[in-house]
């Protein structure tokens, strides 16, 4: 009684196994991760299309103030204030966190030196090396 038993079930497993080599009897072995090379490079380069399309479209690549705040070689944090071996240097996110900049590093903000930050369009008695949160400001110990 066991022995038919037991190949009862052996048959019924091998039947089943049948029946799942057959389900794609049309179109032959599917394979998800396998693909050629010439296909694999083609979708590398439109994966770095469409990458190089959402950052060129306005509102899909990162906020204008993270992007001043990383081009300074800052970090953003979730902090209002910066930890010590950095300074505040404006918002990241849209106001949500805080650009923080190393102080151990050479970039000097200007008031932390003494400055001031002007606009462009006024003109400085002495220029100063400096930071400043504004996009094209200059840094000035005298106006």
């Amino acid at each position: 009684m066991r022995k038919t038993t037991s190949l009862l079930w052996n048959n019924l497993g091998k039947e089943e196994n049948k029946q799942e080599q057959m389900k794609f009897w049309c179109c032959g072995p599917v394979s998800t991760l396998q693909l050629r090379p010439s296909t694999m490079k083609l979708f590398s380069c439109l994966m770095a299309l469409l990458l190089f399309l959402l950052q060129a479209v306005p509102g899909l690549g990162l906020p204008k103030d993270t992007q001043h705040c990383l081009e300074y070689h800052g970090y953003c944090f979730h902090l209002k204030s910066c930890p010590k071996p950095f300074a505040a240097f404006g918002t990241c996110y849209r106001r949500r966190k805080t650009c923080c900049i190393d102080t151990t590093s050479n970039f000097h903000i200007c008031q932390e030196e003494g400055g001031h930050c002007v606009p462009p369009e006024i003109r400085c008695l002495q220029e100063q090396v400096g930071l400043c949160p504004r996009r094209g400001w200059k840094c000035c110990t005298e106006v």
